[in-house]
Formats: C-alpha cells, sequence, structure tokens
C-alpha cells in the first residue's frame, strides 16, 4: 500500500498558553491518590524492553537522561486574587528536576520528567508551597497506525480564580489517540481522555471527567483533513449532580496553509444530569491553530466554547456550567535568535444556568528572555489577571513580576 499523504506520525503541539480562569502553568488535570502509578510502571517496563540492550557502564542504551534546573524571583500583588484581603510579598522558587528521553521526537520516542518545585515566600510563610509535577509522553508510528499517549500529573498550589483563593489541588490528565490509515485518502481515529481534580478544601468540588471518542478522516487538499468525531462523556462529581453526554462535532484538521496549521471543530453536545437538573443541549466549538509568520515569527490561538464542570459553589450544589474561553499568543526571535520577545492575552466567560451568576476573567502576559549559551537562558514576566463577577465580592485585580534563570542539558 502506498503511503498515505495526509496521515503522517502524530507529533505534539507544544505551545505557551496564558492561564484562563483556572490557573495552571499548562498544569495538567487529574488520576488521584496515586493512581498515576500505574502509568509510571508501565511506561518503565516499556522503556526497559525497548532499551533491553546495555553498555559496559550499565545505563540503558539510546537512554538520553535530561536534568534541568531553574531559580526564580517573583512578586505578586495579590496572592490569592482577592478583592477583600490581598495580600503580597516576594517569593523565591527553586525547581529541580530530571527527565529521560528515548528515541526522537517525531518518531518512535518516549519521554518522562519529574520537576520538584519549592517557593517560599518572604512576608506571607503562609502561602510556601512544595510542588511536584510529572510528565510522559509515547509515540509510536508504522506506516500506516501511529498511537500517542500523555500524562500528566501535578500536585500544587494554585489560585481558583472562580472561588477567589490559593489551594492545594492534585491533578491527573490522560490523553490516549490511535489513528489508522485505510488508504490515501482516508482513516479512522480512537481517543480516550480522563481528567481527576481534587481539592484540599471541602466547598471546592473535585471531579472525574472521562470521554472515549471515534473519528473519520477524509483527505479533502494533501495536507488537510475533513474530520468527524463522535464523543461519550462522563462526568462525576462528589458534590452536585453527575452527568453523561453525547458530543458530534464536524471539522478540519492538518495544514491550512504552508504557514497555519491545527484543527477547528463544531459541533453539538446533549448532556443528562442527575437530580433535578434539566438536560443541556449546547453548540460547542474547539479551535487549536498555531501559524509559523515567518522563521523567527509565530503564533498560537485557541478557543473553547463548551459546557464545563462547576469548581465552586456559591448559592447551591446543583449547577450548569458554559464556559467560553479564548487565548492568543506571539512570539518574536531577536538578535541571532538567542533573544525571545512573547506576549498574549487570555479571556474566560462563564455562565451559569440555574443560579444566574455570571463570571468574566481576562489576563495578559509580556516577556523577554535570552539564551546566553544553548543550554541556559534567563527571562523576566509581567503577567496581569483581572476578574469579576456577578456575585458579590468575587472581583480582583493581580499584577506578577518573575524573573527566572534556568539550565537544561
Amino acid at each position: 500500500m502506498a503511503a498515505p499523504l495526509c496521515f503522517p506520525a502524530p507529533t505534539q503541539m507544544i505551545g505557551n498558553t496564558l492561564e484562563s480562569g483556572r490557573e495552571h502553568a499548562d498544569r495538567g488535570n487529574p488520576v488521584v491518590g496515586g493512581g498515576w502509578h500505574c502509568v509510571w510502571r508501565w511506561a518503565l517496563a516499556l522503556l526497559s524492553f525497548a532499551s533491553a540492550r546495555a553498555s559496559d557502564d550499565g545505563l540503558w542504551h539510546g537512554v538520553q537522561p535530561r536534568p534541568h534546573l531553574a531559580v526564580g524571583l517573583s512578586y505578586d500583588d495579590n496572592i490569592n486574587a482577592s478583592s477583600t484581603n490581598q495580600l503580597a510579598g516576594f517569593a523565591t522558587t527553586v525547581a529541580p528536576g530530571f527527565g529521560l528521553v528515548w528515541g526522537e521526537e517525531g518518531q518512535n520516542h518516549l519521554a518522562l520528567d519529574y520537576t520538584f518545585e519549592w517557593q517560599q515566600y518572604f512576608d506571607q510563610p503562609e502561602f510556601d508551597a512544595e510542588n511536584h509535577r510529572a510528565t510522559l509522553a509515547l509515540a509510536l508510528a508504522s506506516p500506516q497506525t501511529a498511537l500517542q499517549l500523555t500524562h500528566k500529573f501535578a500536585r500544587e498550589s494554585i489560585i481558583v480564580f472562580e472561588a477567589s483563593r490559593r489551594v492545594e489541588t492534585q491533578q491527573n490528565h490522560t490523553r490516549l489517540d490511535l489513528r489508522r490509515t485505510l488508504s490515501e485518502k482516508t482513516a479512522w481515529g480512537l481517543h480516550y481522555n480522563q481528567d481527576f481534580q481534587d481539592y484540599d478544601v471541602p466547598d471546592l468540588i473535585n471531579s472525574r471527567q472521562f470521554v472515549l471518542g471515534a473519528s473519520l478522516f477524509y483527505c479533502i487538499l494533501p495536507k488537510t483533513d475533513l474530520l468527524v468525531e463522535f464523543n461519550q462523556g462522563f462526568t462525576d462529581l462528589n458534590q452536585g449532580a453527575d452527568a453523561i453526554s453525547e458530543q458530534l462535532n464536524v471539522g478540519l484538521t492538518g495544514s491550512f496553509t504552508e504557514k497555519v496549521r491545527g484543527t477547528v471543530k463544531v459541533g453539538y453536545e446533549h448532556r443528562e444530569y442527575t437530580g433535578a437538573l434539566q438536560p443541556l443541549d449546547a453548540v460547542v466549538t474547539d479551535v487549536s491553530l498555531h501559524a509559523q509568520f515567518r522563521e523567527r515569527t509565530a503564533a498560537t490561538l485557541t478557543v473553547s466554547y463548551q459546557p464545563v464542570a462547576a469548581v465552586s459553589q456559591v448559592s447551591q450544589t446543583d449547577e450548569t456550567v458554559q464556559s467560553l474561553r479564548v487565548a492568543v499568543d506571539l512570539q518574536q526571535k531577536l538578535w541571532h535568535e538567542q533573544v525571545t520577545v512573547r506576549v498574549g492575552y487570555s479571556g474566560q466567560h462563564d455562565d451559569y444556568s440555574v443560579t444566574g451568576r455570571a463570571d468574566d476573567y481576562w489576563g495578559a502576559q509580556a516577556g523577554v528572555s535570552y539564551s546566553w549559551k544553548p543550554w541556559a537562558e534567563t527571562g523576566l514576566l509581567y503577567a496581569h489577571h483581572d476578574g469579576s463577577s456577578s456575585v458579590g465580592t468575587r472581583a480582583f485585580r493581580r499584577n506578577l513580576v518573575t524573573w527566572t534563570i534556568a539550565v537544561h542539558f
């Protein structure tokens, strides 16, 4: 069979998107209470099998170690994003980490990474934190079949903007994609996605979300596919109504021009709730685009409009939330590509259909980094967040300035 035109081995698009309403530093979402350990054991077993040959010094053949370290100093003028109890302060951050990589990204590869982040505030020690983050990325491909698995784990202190407070959270996010080529123009795919999120306070809602889906692809242009996708979802909350959903999407994916690639999907979702909540029917949208305008100039755009699980409750537990999120990130490299300038914007609007609550959040970032060595860089970042709500004292403003030095090998 001839090699397909539209279905190369999948690669993971990596971009720097702005944080939206729930502040994640690309921070993944959730398996709780050690469930992620089974993924790591499986990954390490696969890594050992694929790298069975050992060199004389006992190291796995073909495995590249990737140690890294970042230290930083930051000033936050509203550490817990509050309108009534604004606390400001300086903080230092030390974040050592270690990774293992086998293979080449874009081809068959396996990558593991763990980072420990220690953060200490000079004047507000109650916000000191010890954060843990780990990632796994696996890609396997043959001429007709491609498999990709990603897993992200985080146990960290974050700001939950909807609740105007900083809390400890444990998150796991797992994504599995399988794609099989049928002919030069057609392919089918399966995907599974799960998000677990737990908070350390009782008035925030812990959630488990599972989505299983199937897709059909038809090549309409040499590098662009028509996509039809069906998803079956289940949401389990520790407070309030659980939900079962069905979603049908139609869209395009691939390279739209020589400079723009990504995915654009529009669809319809029907969601049934347990308890007294009425069923929800909604239009859904998912856009993820990356543009490489020039060799040194790039931009990313993400847009999402869909029902989401509520995080915090103000007046009652059972609630439906429709969320619109937009993020834009621009990047420009200067001076022999050693200097990178980045600016961005994010916005989020949440509508609560039962209580009538409406929240709006927006943020802007501007930063510059300098790579004085291939393995070392420093950067300065300014971020502003602004929030407002129809519920009383939920409005806030926050400014954050961070200076970081990082080394990686």
